[in-house]
């Protein structure tokens, strides 16, 4: 039994050693964890704001697209958005043309008057895209469909009273002084 000590002895140092070992990588771990979070929502807070929710939602979801903007393309989603810059010393926004490209993505329109751009990318590079600075809102690229309006009953422009021109000899009349309306039709997608 004498002879059996010193193996004892160099097993209780080994042991010894394999807890410390697990012990300082347990601390590493815990430290990587804590920091990752940390590191990652300054990231996110500042891309939230700029992104649409109903994009946001389909990029959380493993289901097929249901809607009209977002579509699978060899196995990756896609999403046809409208990215609207920042005012800058570009405007004809050939920098963030070029990023859209290198993300993989393609450019189908720009809209000068918007100072924005109809893009197609991967829906996982979205993010990056609405990282940079020249990028004030990514929004998907919406159908837009006439609604019927009871303004005109309300105003009273429908009935016998009303009187659908304007003019300074005559009086009033429906001139549409004062009235502001915008709708962005990208044109790319099909009826």
């Amino acid at each position: 039994m004498g002879h059996l000590l010193p193996f004892i002895v160099i097993i209780e140092r080994s042991m010894r050693r394999a807890r410390t070992w697990l012990a300082l990588l347990g601390i590493a771990l815990v430290a990587a964890m804590w920091a990752a979070p940390a590191h990652a929502a300054p990231w996110s807070e500042r891309v939230r704001g700029k992104i649409a929710r109903d994009m946001d939602g389909e990029l959380r979801t493993d289901r097929a697209p249901r809607e009209r903007w977002a579509r699978d393309v060899r196995g990756v989603r896609h999403v046809q958005a409208i990215v609207v810059a920042e005012p800058g010393p570009d405007p004809e926004l050939r920098e963030l043309r070029a990023a859209v490209l290198k993300l993989g993505g393609s450019v189908h329109a720009f809209h000068r008057a918007m100072n924005a751009l109809t893009v197609q990318l991967p829906m996982q590079k979205l993010h990056a895209l609405a990282e940079r600075d020249d990028v004030a809102s990514v929004t998907p690229n919406r159908s837009v469909q006439r609604t019927a309006s009871t303004l005109e009953y309300v105003a009273g422009v429908l009935t016998s009273r009303g009187r659908s021109y304007s003019s300074t000899t005559t009086g009033g009349g429906v001139g549409g002084r004062g009235v502001g309306m915008g709708v962005l039709d990208s044109g790319v997608m099909r009826s």
